[in-house]
């Protein structure tokens, strides 16, 4: 059982290792890679999956809506904690709410359950994306505009990949084969990316961060387990709900500058949409650059940005 448990964690940890070694060593900029990752790499990873023949969405409906009971009850939980520890519910509630389910979830989902968990682990994330750029927005500024969420690359390409497959088109193979090549390159570029971002990253406020992480998953994993229990799910999509629900949060929302007082508002707002922004995206920018960038602050780190259990400090983090 060790072993097994060993053979399956160990690909992530090597991955994540070479990229720390790198980090240490040669300081790369790995901006321009998390943002091709964004656009590019893990929209053809969503694509590729859910265009396939072998992808059926009504198969995996019991999972997904347990998916969303499980975020739906992670967030519950984490506002009760805020309130009981007098915490603005905003410093707690995203973490609980959005795991790791991007570049631990996926590869979590793959060598601990086959290939074919691949379809099902992404359509998960797509679950989880979808909240984070509607409702995870929304709670951050209330009059954010959730034309943001319609905006992600990886959203558009699971509506793109959904209405290919429900419709029961069938792509040029070499096409198909083409897309999910690069598609490939997402996931151990998102753990290349954790461990160069640990090199280069400073652990502060270890309590609160400790406390995150370890609520993170056990709450989880217990929502997880009544839900599959509940909904009577099949040993595999049990097993896949126990995995995201075990998956700790993003470092970066655990970073103690995000408790804040009750009332007070986050900052980095852009003014004209009323959505987040990252620190240097120029004011003007509309439509789906501007888009893409708030989905990138609100959630870099579960989709590109290498995320940590503990709050991290280092360049690219969410302010």
């Amino acid at each position: 059982m060790l072993l097994r448990i060993l053979s399956i964690l160990f690909p992530l940890f090597a991955i994540a290792a070479l990229g720390y070694a790198v980090g240490r060593r040669m300081k790369p900029d790995l901006s321009t890679a998390n943002q091709l990752n964004l656009a590019v790499f893990v929209p053809a990873l969503v694509f590729g999956a859910m265009a396939g023949k072998d992808f059926r969405v009504q198969d995996h409906l019991p999972l997904l809506l347990a998916t969303l009971a499980l975020i739906a009850g992670t967030g519950v939980v984490g506002w009760l904690v805020a309130r009981a520890l007098g915490l603005e519910p905003k410093t707690l509630v995203p973490p609980m709410m959005f795991n790791n389910c991007g570049n631990l979830g996926l590869p979590l989902a793959v060598l601990a359950f086959g290939q074919e968990a691949l379809a099902p682990a992404i359509a998960m994330f797509v679950v989880s994306n979808a909240l984070q750029f509607s409702f995870g927005i929304w709670l951050l500024d209330h009059q954010a505009r959730l034309r943001t969420m319609w905006a992600s690359p990886s959203i558009l390409a699971a509506i793109a990949g959904l209405a290919v497959g429900m419709g029961g088109m069938a792509l040029w193979p070499p096409l198909l084969t083409a897309i999910r090549m690069v598609g490939d390159v997402s996931i151990p570029l998102m753990l290349f990316a954790l461990g160069a971002r640990l090199a280069d990253s400073h652990i502060q406020s270890v309590g609160f961060g400790v406390f995150g992480a370890v609520l993170r998953p056990v709450t989880g994993m217990a929502i997880a387990w009544a839900v599959a229990w509940g909904m009577d799910l099949a040993p595999r999509e049990q097993g896949l709900l126990l995995v995201f629900g075990a998956l700790p949060p993003c470092g970066d929302q655990l970073h103690p500058r995000r408790t804040l007082p009750a009332g007070t508002r986050e900052g980095g707002l852009d003014g004209a949409d009323r959505q987040p922004r990252s620190p240097g995206v120029p004011a003007h920018r509309t439509g789906a650059d501007a888009a893409i960038a708030a989905a990138d602050r609100a959630t870099k780190s579960a989709d590109a940005q290498a995320c940590a259990a503990l709050p991290l400090e280092g360049p690219g983090e969410m302010s």
